[in-house]
């Protein structure tokens, strides 16, 4: 079996699942601070120099502000209206992150996104990502959902070393 290298100082495409732990229980928000700290931990631990992330319900958003304030993010947008639907809070969050990312990308200036382009749009931003990264960070949760293992499918064929992390596990990673 080959070795995989992963590219200290690199350029890490972060593929989230669209399922974040996260709650007002107590115990349930413990879950959520393991998970930001132990992608973070990976994050940390292989030197990531920029993180290429398209913000989705889920992980990315989640992770986003925590990405922000340790590394150089390059957010990456299928299409221009993209985050349309996204609720009042996550649009304030992606407000503050494309005045302090390094770069905004939008893929499909001229398309639109609806349920029936909305999976083909994602699987070309995450392969756009993992092709000009030089290692991927897959966050998951133990149960993916559909549209998770949909995108893993089609982008687990590409040629990019890929670190995972589970967001469910213990924290394995500490600063």
């Amino acid at each position: 079996m080959e070795a995989v290298t992963f590219k200290e100082g690199g350029v890490v495409a972060l593929v989230g699942d669209f399922a974040f732990p996260h709650s007002l229980d107590e115990v349930l928000s413990k879950k959520a601070e393991g998970a930001v700290r132990r992608t973070l931990g990976c994050l940390k631990s292989k030197d990531a120099k920029s993180v290429l992330v398209c913000p989705t319900e889920g992980t990315s958003l989640n992770l986003l502000p925590f990405l922000m304030a340790m590394h150089d993010v390059t957010l990456v947008f299928p299409t221009r209206e993209y985050a349309s639907t996204f609720t009042p809070l996550d649009q304030d969050i992606l407000e503050v992150a494309m005045k302090k990312a390094k770069s905004v990308v939008i893929l499909n200036s001229e398309e639109t996104i609806d349920p029936y382009n909305y999976l083909r749009l994602m699987l070309e931003t995450y392969t756009y990502m993992v092709e000009v990264a030089d290692w991927t960070l897959l966050a998951h949760c133990d149960k993916m959902d559909h549209k998770t293992e949909t995108i893993l499918d089609c982008i687990g064929d590409l040629e990019s070393p890929t670190l995972r992390v589970n967001l469910d596990k213990e924290i394995k990673f500490e600063f």
